[in-house]
């Protein structure tokens, strides 16, 4: 059984490594780092753990692989930490935002603030990691951009 945290609070970030355009980037997805994503995390687990002692369950199994020490916060926390992976729907990592932020970088027709004839439009523009998966919000953004970009070149 595995369980899956969505909604997550924490903030990574992702920094050049060098001027080298050659070179990738450094993501730092900052797991956990939040609060309420470590109190989710322990809940969803001590969940799971329940429903896989149920009485209806529990008579049909030999034993758990893995799992934490105890049902402590602090043993199951390790668990996760020891044992959770990420599904790598990274997003949010490029803002879209009004032109007066300072922490924007691509405005509302998906244009990189500062530089002419690039554009972003995947993932990194969303605001926040959905609840569902991210191929859906995908699809909206590509072809939300597409109509922008369609009605941009028809008006000129």
């Amino acid at each position: 059984m595995a369980v899956a945290c969505m909604g997550t609070q924490s903030l990574g970030q992702v920094t050049l490594r060098s001027k080298d355009p050659k070179e990738p980037a450094l993501f730092d997805p900052s797991f956990l780092s939040h609060p309420y994503d470590r109190r989710v995390a322990i809940e969803a687990v001590r969940e799971a753990l329940a429903f896989l002692n149920s009485p209806t369950l529990a008579e049909h199994q030999d034993y758990i692989v893995d799992g934490p020490e105890d049902g402590s916060d602090e043993e199951i926390l390790k668990f996760v930490k020891r044992n959770g992976i990420s599904m790598w729907h990274m997003c949010g990592t490029v803002k879209m935002g009004k032109p007066d932020d300072r922490e924007t970088c691509v405005d509302k027709d998906f244009k990189v603030v500062g530089l002419q004839g690039l554009r972003v439009v995947d993932m990194s523009v969303a605001p926040m990691l959905p609840h569902a998966h991210t191929q859906a919000i995908a699809y909206l953004v590509g072809e939300t951009a597409a109509e922008k970009m369609v009605a941009e070149h028809n008006n000129q």
